[in-house]
């Protein structure tokens, strides 16, 4: 037998008697996963633990891409159409108001519904109604109340403005204030800012064409300032409004692609470490 009882620096080991031995006194240090080093008396995981843990971390992740999928599927079915509604086509946009107010953030819901609006001036804001009378009441402690005594309403129960008026809407009457909402904002129909005419505008001569159909202005009191907010109602085409559509479509189709992909390549990888894993030592082969 060849005998090596000679030790370099830095080796550990010697061979004695066909055996390896340890020098005594010298430092173990074997190679751990990952590139670390397993120190003595550090628990080295084994390999098969990480297998199983990705096995059981793999079905959560599968599972999460399914319901991201499902997710993406009921957001592009509930997405708004500007071309898919009672009035397809009209879209009522708001430039601004005259003069700017800082703290009020106002905008059109709904295509050319309606019309939000949330004070956060520190002032009261008064929204005019269709006779000029005090509609809505917007206080700087974040209330809003509507006249019930204003015909807008009434008038701005339904889109159309179908609703009887009952006798006491008189836009000449004081207001009597009802609270409608407590967190400074709320949303109401405003005929100003869409046509009530059903079906296509006359004013539409080319439904391929992008059209205007007017400009409209809302009134309202921001403390004493006389303020307008300012817009113009449109008619759309819908090959313009059903390619926001598409691009949400292929948005969520390239999403879902590359979740699929990051999933195949995470089995992958689990495959080729599974392959290279040496088998774990039994208690006979360990020194």
């Amino acid at each position: 037998m060849f005998d090596d009882t000679s030790r370099e620096p830095g080796v550990p080991f010697r061979l004695q008697g066909g055996r390896a031995q340890r020098h005594p006194g010298a430092e173990l240090r074997l190679p751990f996963v990952g590139g670390a080093l397993w120190e003595p008396g550090q628990r080295r995981r084994p390999i098969r633990e990480i297998g199983q843990l990705h096995s059981l971390v793999r079905p959560i992740f599968l599972r999460g891409i399914a319901a991201l999928a499902a997710l993406l599927a009921i957001a592009l079915l509930m997405a708004p159409s500007t071309a898919s509604a009672a009035d397809a086509g009209l879209v009522s946009e708001l430039r601004g108001t005259r003069p700017p107010v800082s703290g009020l953030d106002l905008e059109v819901s709904g295509g050319d519904r309606f019309l939000v609006l949330r004070n956060e001036t520190g002032k009261q804001v008064v929204v005019m109604g269709y006779e000029d009378e005090p509609y809505l009441r917007f206080l700087p402690n974040k209330v809003v109340e509507e006249n019930t005594r204003s015909p807008s309403k009434y008038a701005n129960e339904d889109r159309y403005a179908l609703t009887p008026l009952p006798p006491q809407a008189n836009s000449d009457s004081p207001p009597k204030w009802k609270r409608v909402s407590e967190d400074g904002s709320y949303r109401w129909f405003d005929h100003r800012i869409h046509s009530m005419e059903k079906g296509t505008p006359p004013q539409v001569k080319d439904e391929g064409t992008r059209t205007k159909i007017f400009d409209w202005r809302v009134p309202m009191t921001i403390g004493t300032a006389q303020v307008n907010a300012l817009g113009t109602l449109e008619w759309v085409p819908e090959e313009s409004s059903s390619s926001s559509t598409g691009l949400l479509i292929g948005l969520a189709a390239a999403g879902a692609i590359a979740l699929a992909a990051l999933a195949f390549l995470l089995g992958r990888r689990r495959g080729r470490t599974t392959a290279k894993s040496p088998r774990p030592k039994t208690a006979d082969e360990a020194w």
